[in-house]
């Protein structure tokens, strides 16, 4: 029997690894079947140095090759296999549930899928997970909804306010032109010698010979009482309208910040006022968080002005402290 070639049985020995079957191989290294064969137990004896490390595992890499050359895929392409594996195994997911995952996948619209990934990113940028961010926005919607509501009461107080001093306004004039009847009585008698009020009786004696009765003396002591309280009652009042006027002029100052999202700035330079948009609370918490700063150029001088989110909180702080004390 001819010898074969060590050429030959190697190139015999790749196209069994390759996954060829025995007359697969036969013809394309143009050796017969049984030759085939001999090779291949030979190598299962361990007679080629060359595979002496892989002869304890011929036949796994022999039924690997024979599964990569079934479903027609390349050796670079079964790597790439494997790395998936190991990715799926790291993220928890078994082969078997694979297909599933992939109907699932399917079946989501593209916006939900777009959604995902925007709170995927959303997270990261935060390092907080979406119920923290939630909860967070939730909370200064709350806060907002609760100050939309003060401002509401404010208002709502300031009217009935108004409406009362009107009213006391009315009474008031009412009250000073009955007063100042009595007053002119009073000094009436005051200029025909009534001296000491102390003496009473004598007073009162006095008083009823020039017509008038001990009870319309009373009535004007009452009724000048009754004029300084409400003189006093009055200027409370005004100063309780214009505390309410101050603290709604803030919260109205605040008000438009908020719904106008711009906020008054100094310019550096020149001291004018610069129109800069205000950011969101969570823009504010990144720009903190990383010290970035805002790059505004003025509209009167043209210089670039650069201010942290401190300068720009601090800016809507004056602007509500100067429209509360105005």
């Amino acid at each position: 029997m001819r010898k074969i070639p060590l050429k030959k049985r190697m190139e015999v020995l790749r196209l069994y690894f390759e996954g060829l079957s025995y007359d697969e191989i036969s013809r394309k290294a143009k050796v017969s079947k049984g030759s085939v064969v001999n090779i291949v137990r030979e190598l299962r004896e361990g007679k080629y140095p060359e595979f002496e490390d892989l002869s304890e595992i011929v036949d796994e890499l022999r039924s690997l090759a024979v599964e990569i050359n079934k479903n027609k895929i390349s050796v670079a392409q079964a790597v790439l296999g494997i790395k998936f594996y190991e990715k799926l195994q790291k993220l928890g997911i078994e082969p078997k549930a694979l297909e599933s995952y992939i109907k699932m996948c399917k079946s989501l619209s593209p916006e939900f899928v777009r959604t995902a990934v925007r709170l995927y990113l959303l997270e990261r940028k935060f390092g907080k997970r979406y119920e923290e961010i939630l909860e967070e926005f939730e909370k200064k919607t709350s806060k907002l909804e609760k100050i939309c509501s003060e401002i509401k009461a404010l208002e709502e107080r300031k009217t009935n306010l108004e409406i009362d001093l009107k009213k006391l306004e009315e009474r008031k004039a009412l009250e000073i032109a009955k007063i100042e009847e009595l007053i002119k009585g009073a000094e009436s008698l005051q200029r025909i010698g009534v001296e000491k009020v102390c003496r009473l009786s004598t007073f009162v004696e006095e008083f009823e010979k020039l017509g008038y009765s001990a009870d319309e003396l009373a009535k004007i002591a009452r009724f000048a009482d009754k004029r300084d309280r409400l003189i006093k009652e009055n200027l409370r009042l005004r100063n309780d309208l214009n505390m309410l006027a101050a603290e709604n002029r803030g919260i109205l100052a605040a008000k438009v910040i908020l719904e106008t999202r711009t906020v008054a700035i100094s310019c550096q330079f020149c001291g004018g006022s610069i129109l800069c948009r205000l950011p969101t609370i969570f823009e504010l918490f990144d720009a903190m968080k990383r010290n970035t700063t805002y790059s505004v150029r003025c509209p009167f001088c043209y210089f670039m002005n650069y201010f942290t989110p401190r300068d720009v909180l601090a800016s809507i702080g004056w602007a509500i402290l100067y429209y509360a004390s105005i």
